[in-house]
């Protein structure tokens, strides 16, 4: 029930076009000038929109073609810039229960934002349990080579984890600290995946570690600067006026150069 065309009293006809999930995906008004917008496909955000242009400019994507005459305005948008570490949450039990005891960006005692702690006969944090408590990890992983990876945990005592909601380790009941997981998957260079883990410890000792490997290599921690927490946190906006393409940048007035000094005529 979304509106698609809309005509004036003088007949000017404009167009919109949405996504089966009601985002604005585009207007072209009536002079046929043409203005998009692209989102995030796995978050739904909105992270570029351009124009207006000529309809003409614009591929299947919504993006610019390099054919088009001129180079779109531009607006960029990001979030969570800066962020290293998924969003960790703690229970002092076993099942992800009840109100958490405490959350924070990445797990406490790993600053460089990886999945990597061995909490020994401790506690991982001030005010969790020592012995039954559980820990929920969600964000985003990006992987910055294309090729086929492993991700796997290697905990005391059990783990699970999604990407994009599909469950690639399954191991809930642990035990002694041991390597889990071995579902592969293809992915793309600079390509980023929704990333959920879930860990409880029963009792005695307790260790957690993230790992994956690529085409085969040995196993590895993930490191932390590819994983965030995906708060949604909107932390830029750049945005680029249009311009004619090809055109080279004119060089200022001699008067304005760096070093020269502006010439003034006496009258008379």
């Amino acid at each position: 029930m979304r509106q698609l065309t809309a005509t004036s009293p003088s007949g000017l006809i404009g167009q919109k076009a949405w996504s089966d999930k009601d985002q604005l995906l585009g207007s072209t008004d009536a002079a046929g000038r043409k203005s998009t917008t692209v989102y995030d496909p796995l978050t739904d955000r909105a992270t570029d929109s351009y124009g207006p242009a000529p309809a003409s400019c614009f591929g299947s994507d919504n993006k610019p073609l390099a054919s088009c005459p001129i180079a779109p305005a531009h607006t960029t948008s990001g979030y969570d810039a800066g962020l290293v570490g998924l969003n960790a949450v703690y229970y002092n039990n076993s099942g992800f229960a009840q109100t958490p005891a405490l959350m924070n960006l990445g797990l406490i005692g790993a600053l460089d934002g990886s999945v990597n702690a061995d909490w020994g006969a401790g506690a991982p944090a001030a005010g969790t349990n020592i012995d039954g408590f559980s820990i929920r990890l969600t964000g985003r992983i990006t992987f910055s080579s294309a090729g086929t990876y492993t991700l796997k945990t290697l905990a005391d005592d059990g783990t699970r984890v999604w990407l994009n909601d599909i469950l690639v380790v399954d191991n809930p009941l642990g035990g002694a600290a041991a390597i889990a997981g071995n579902s592969p998957i293809v992915v793309t260079a600079g390509e980023s995946r929704r990333i959920r883990l879930e860990y409880s410890e029963q009792t005695s000792t307790a260790s957690l570690k993230l790992l994956w490997s690529l085409n085969g290599a040995p196993d590895t921690i993930v490191p932390g600067n590819v994983l965030s927490p995906d708060y949604g946190l909107s932390t830029s906006t750049v945005s680029d006026d249009s311009a004619p393409s090809g055109i080279p940048e004119f060089p200022p007035p001699r008067s304005l150069r760096a070093g020269s000094r502006p010439r003034i005529r006496p009258r008379g």
